[in-house]
């Protein structure tokens, strides 16, 4: 099953994070943590249309098709042919050509801890900080198909609720008893919430159709969730007397945002708005987004003569 506008709002997410770190020399630009956003609408499109395959493989399972064992290995043996090749072959050349730290953090990166490297040091390190982000997927993609494919259904919504309400219980209780922005902002316990988030949605697109549809395809909740959003960003971005509110739950609201936005793009946007994100253009760069996000980082350093990239800001 194929959506083409998630495509295009991927692309559109990894341009967010693009700005956010070629930008960064801009105060506006950091202030805005487009970044931020950007890897977190990842996560959620990453919850939905993964949850969507394990949940259809889950249903080839149920009526005999397959068994679990060999959907849980077909699921993995995707995952590795379209994450791993490039992964290892942009970190090996990437550790070879780079002096500095990124060498240091070698067997982090390759074991896909890097999220566990930065909250150890406490900074980011300018040619590597996006890979704290492919770590936390990487711990998602190894998780959850046995979460989805071993658990009876119906015991799913409470434990995608469960999940939601671990996620934000472990960012609150780190920034009231032993604030580290590191452990709040990449551990993989601090983002789970996200991809349960898409998952959500995709298990209301598999098994609710009906009220999918009746949802999604609603002009006022479109209307509602487009200016719920504009008052949380202008709360939540623009006032840092309430960072620590923030930080503990601006996560989930806002992926319950973005999770909504897939849901639209599922049924289909129409209009110009719609004609744009079907385009083949962002459609395509959308495809490709694994790859831009994966390789951004170390772009500048190839297109200028320095060997050590010094690029601030927040993956």
């Amino acid at each position: 099953m194929y959506f083409k506008q998630i495509d295009s709002f991927r692309f559109f997410a990894v341009l967010l994070v693009l700005f956010s770190h070629w930008l960064s020399g801009f105060p506006l630009v950091e202030k805005l943590r487009l970044g931020a956003i950007g890897v977190e609408i990842f996560f959620v499109i990453s919850g939905f249309l993964i949850s969507l395959q394990l949940f259809q493989y889950k249903n080839l399972i149920d009526t005999k098709q397959t068994s679990s064992g060999k959907a849980i290995f077909v699921f993995y043996v995707r995952r590795f042919l379209r994450i791993f090749p490039l992964y290892y072959f942009i970190l090996i050349l990437a550790t070879w050509i780079n002096s500095g730290e990124i060498r240091t953090a070698a067997a982090w990166n390759f074991g896909y801890a890097s999220n566990f490297y930065f909250i150890k040091v406490q900074h980011w390190t300018s040619t590597f900080s996006h890979f704290w982000s492919l770590s936390v997927e990487e711990h998602f993609y190894l998780v959850w198909p046995l979460v989805i494919v071993f658990l009876n259904r119906t015991y799913l919504p409470l434990l995608f609720v469960a999940f939601c309400a671990l996620s934000m219980y472990f960012r609150y209780t780190n920034l009231i008893h032993n604030p580290n922005f590191f452990v709040v902002y990449a551990h993989t316990l601090s983002c789970v919430d996200l991809f349960v988030l898409g998952g959500m949605l995709a298990f209301l697109y598999e098994y609710k159709r009906d009220l999918f549809h009746h949802v999604f395809r609603n002009k006022h909740i479109r209307l509602l969730v487009l200016f719920a959003y504009a008052g949380l960003y202008a709360i939540w971005y623009l006032r840092p007397d309430l960072t620590s509110f923030n930080w503990a739950f601006q996560r989930f609201f806002q992926g319950i945002v973005f999770a909504s936005v897939i849901g639209f793009l599922v049924i289909g946007l129409k209009g110009r708005l719609g004609s744009m994100l079907s385009h083949k253009i962002p459609v395509h760069l959308g495809k490709l987004s694994y790859g831009i996000y994966l390789t951004h980082n170390f772009v500048p350093g190839i297109l200028l003569p320095i060997r050590q990239l010094d690029l601030p800001g927040v993956s």
